[in-house]
């Protein structure tokens, strides 16, 4: 996970290329299980760029998310993207379509633009990740505004047979960034969101607990998110996401 540090730069970046949070999942209903005070200066840029992250939540889950074997070679050759066996930063093993047999997803990250050194402008070909599967068959999944980050093999938590995935972004920005949890339809041959993106303070991520779980509510994933009150208060606990899949 890379957090960058919190400057004027760093405000201009988290004001202008922040990706969405989980603004949905702010019910103060929430059983709080952790409470931390944040600087005022990430709480005031929350508030300034809250009317945008609305906006591009709205759109969120309704992105392309998936590529084809042959679309992805396609990029692959024009922004000379590495394969990914040469660059593993990230890898995690399961069965993730359903056929009974473990692949291997791989992350390939952006390619850096070494020239430009613009920084709304520093990937070549969009700053997307990209997990592949060892299973040419598989579709490649398009993780959007994402820099790299980490991916974890959370288990089969919508019961279709196959695995999901949780992926946490790095990202432009300071403590705040919002997980997302895919799952591969075998039936379609697609990748989606199984709930929406899930709203997270950076120190959270540091306690050995499972962010995801089943619910005792059908129809729903047991998600860890934060939210942050007006005195700056952070609020993290376990709330129910409706499984969108």
């Amino acid at each position: 996970m890379k957090i960058a540090l919190v400057n004027i730069t760093g405000l201009l970046i988290l004001f202008f290329a922040i990706p969405a949070c989980n603004n949905s999942g702010t019910d103060n209903n929430n059983s709080t299980i952790g409470v931390q005070t944040i600087d005022s200066v990430a709480i005031d840029s929350n508030r300034l760029t809250t009317s945008i992250q609305q906006q591009e939540e709205e759109d969120y889950t309704k992105r392309n998310i998936n590529l084809s074997v042959p679309e992805w070679r396609a990029f692959q050759q024009t922004y000379h993207m590495v394969n990914p066996s040469e660059k593993m930063n990230e890898k995690i093993t399961g069965d993730f379509n359903s056929d009974g047999k473990s692949e291997i997803i791989f992350m390939v990250p952006p390619v850096e633009d070494t020239v430009t050194k613009d920084a709304f402008q520093e990937c070549i070909g969009g700053c997307n990740s990209y997990l592949v599967s060892s299973e040419s068959t598989m579709m490649i999944l398009k993780v959007h505004s994402n820099l790299g980050g980490e991916i974890k093999n959370i288990g089969d938590l919508d019961g279709d047979g196959g695995d999901d995935i949780m992926v946490y972004p790095s990202w432009w920005q300071s403590n705040w960034n919002s997980y997302r949890i895919y799952s591969y339809n075998h039936q379609t041959n697609q990748w989606s969101y199984l709930i929406e993106p899930v709203s997270i303070f950076a120190n959270e991520l540091e306690k050995k607990i499972s962010f995801v779980k089943k619910s005792q509510q059908h129809g729903f994933i047991s998600a860890y998110n934060s939210i942050a009150d007006i005195d700056g208060n952070v609020n993290s606990g376990y709330k129910d996401f409706k499984i969108i899949k």
